[in-house]
C-alpha cells in the first residue's frame, strides 16, 4: 500500500494528482501537529479526497510541538521571517514516524518534499535516505519512505501540475500559507507565487 502525507499544499496536491494519473492505489493521511493553518489545510484535504474518492485518515496530535517557537506554530509578528524563525525542528521526521506508527501492513509513505526546501535539514535527500532505513527497521521491515520530488524544484513541481492539466481552480484551492489566508508575505506564499509565475500566471 502507498500512503501519501497530504497537507493540502501545492506540492502534496500535485503528487496526489500525479498518483491518480498513473492509476496508483493509495490512501492519504493529514496530521494536525499544531500548525496555525490547520483548519484551512483540513478543509482543502477533505475536499480533495472526497471529490476523488480517496480514503483519508485524520490524525490529531496538536500539542506534539508545544513549547517550540516557529512561525509555523506561533504568530511571531515582531520577528522577521528567516530560516531560523520558520524552522520547526524535525517536523517531517516526526510526521513520518507518526504515520509509520499507524501502518498495519506493508506500506510506502509518500511525502512531497522537494529540492527548493533544502535549506531545511529535513528536506534534503540524505535525510530521506536515512529516515527510510530507520523507519523500515523500526517497523520490523513493514514501512519505508519515498520522496519522489526530492530532486525537483518547486518550479518543476508546478510544471508537473501543468503537464497533468491541473486547472487554475485546482491550484487556487491548495493551502500553502502559514496563516492559512494567502497573506502573500510568509515564505510559503512567496515561494508559491514565484513558482507559479510564467506557468500559471504571467
Amino acid at each position: 500500500m502507498k500512503l501519501l502525507l497530504l497537507s493540502g499544499g501545492l506540492d502534496s496536491t500535485v503528487l496526489f494528482y500525479d498518483l491518480i494519473s498513473r492509476s496508483e492505489r493509495f490512501e492519504c493521511m493529514w496530521i494536525n501537529y499544531g500548525q496555525r493553518n490547520a483548519e484551512k489545510e483540513l478543509q482543502a484535504v477533505r475536499n480533495l479526497c472526497e471529490s476523488n474518492l480517496i480514503h483519508l485518515r485524520v490524525i490529531q496530535v496538536p500539542h506534539i510541538f508545544e513549547g517550540i517557537e516557529s512561525t509555523i506554530l506561533n504568530s511571531l509578528e515582531s520577528i522577521e521571517h528567516t530560516v531560523e524563525s520558520d524552522f520547526l525542528p524535525n517536523r517531517n521526521g516526526v510526521l513520518l514516524n507518526i504515520a509509520a506508527a499507524h501502518c498495519k501492513e506493508r506500506t510506502t509513505l509518500l511525502i512531497a518534499a522537494h529540492k527548493s526546501g533544502s535549506e531545511y535539514p529535513d528536506c534534503q535527500k540524505v535525510f530521506y535516505n536515512r529516515i527510510s532505513k530507520a523507519i523500515f527497521y523500526s517497523t520490523n521491515c513493514l514501512v519505508d519512505v519515498d520522496a519522489p520530488y526530492i530532486k525537483m524544484t518547486k518550479k518543476q513541481i508546478v510544471k508537473k501540475a501543468w503537464d497533468l492539466a491541473l486547472s487554475i481552480s485546482a491550484i487556487e484551492q491548495t493551502v500553502s500559507c502559514y496563516e492559512g489566508n494567502n497573506c502573500g508575505k510568509c515564505p510559503a506564499c512567496i515561494a508559491r507565487k514565484k513558482a507559479l509565475e510564467g506557468i500559471y500566471f504571467s
